[in-house]
């Protein structure tokens, strides 16, 4: 079998437009570095569950919590995870593609799936999924159902210096 013009998973199937890409993983991983590298070195876009999951979500929020501006509700996602989570799950229900189907009609990749759900419902679209694992710095994230799987994802180490990371990426990326 030819390797994929993506990555250097021989099984994955000949791909000639641009690549859908995953990249996923546990909070504070590093996943929004990791997108920005991409962005950057290929020129693909991709948009946050956090960006795009805020639009959807935000009428919810701001009933929640009326006395914060639409900066602080966005600032606040982090303490507020399970809320997002529930919320992003509300939005998606009774169609666990539907934020996943927002944000792939505006850019080239989704960051930061964490619904399995979601994730089980949404995986075929995807030319490449990267789990972004930072476990020796930073814990594990208990909103995350979804676990690495190393037969669907490459595994991008981000547990040394921010320097090594980009090194890293273009280790396991042929874009």
């Amino acid at each position: 079998m030819l390797e994929n013009h993506f990555t250097k998973d021989p099984h994955k199937v000949e791909t000639f437009s641009t690549p859908k890409i995953l990249v996923l993983g546990h909070g504070q991983h590093g996943k929004d570095t990791v997108s920005n590298m991409i962005s950057y070195t290929y020129g693909l876009k991709l948009g946050g569950s956090s960006e795009l999951g805020f639009k959807a979500i935000k009428p919810r929020l701001q009933k929640l919590f009326p006395n914060e501006s639409d900066e602080q509700l966005f600032e606040n996602r982090r303490i507020h995870r399970d809320i997002w989570k529930r919320l992003i799950k509300e939005y998606n229900t009774p169609d666990p593609t539907r934020l996943t189907r927002d944000i792939l009609r505006v850019y080239d990749g989704y960051v930061g799936i964490r619904d399995l759900d979601e994730y089980k419902a949404t995986e075929h679209l995807y030319d490449i999924k990267i789990w972004v694992d930072r476990s020796l710095h930073k814990p594990n994230d208990p909103s995350m159902e979804i676990e690495y799987d190393p037969n669907e994802m490459l595994l991008l180490n981000n547990n040394g210096p921010l320097a090594h990371l980009k090194d890293a990426l273009l280790e396991i990326l042929i874009l």
